[in-house]
């Protein structure tokens, strides 16, 4: 490597394009990528289609749980903050255990829904 570089005849921005669109690599798992690209080919389509129609039915799926689950929650916290304004402190703490136990039974439901639909 040189200790000094001539910049004195280079042109600022020469390769820039202001509108360029940079798209990440993905790379799948070997037998996720096999898997896919059988069926991809099996539908005429290309992979990379296949994995976003995948992509977008599943964040569809995301979007629909998440506001659920928020409206649930949301309701669940009015009525443990009605119990705490009437001092019942065991009321609200039940509500709030419900809420936190209905959180880790929904992540270990979306599991389950996701096994099943794989075999």
């Amino acid at each position: 490597m040189k200790r000094r570089y001539d910049f004195s005849k280079g042109v600022r921005g020469k390769f820039h394009s202001p509108n360029a669109v940079f798209r990440l690599p993905v790379y799948l798992d070997k037998k996720i990528e096999t898997f896919l690209a059988a069926k991809a080919d099996a539908n005429g389509m290309e992979l990379s289609d296949l994995v976003n129609d995948l992509l977008n039915k599943e964040i569809v799926i995301m979007k629909d749980m998440t506001a659920q689950r928020w409206n649930t929650a949301a309701t669940k916290l009015d009525l443990a903050r009605a119990y705490l304004e009437m001092g019942d402190t065991e009321g609200a703490k039940t509500i709030l255990d419900e809420i936190i136990k209905d959180e880790s039974d929904e992540k270990h439901g979306h599991v389950r829904l996701r096994k099943a639909k794989n075999q």
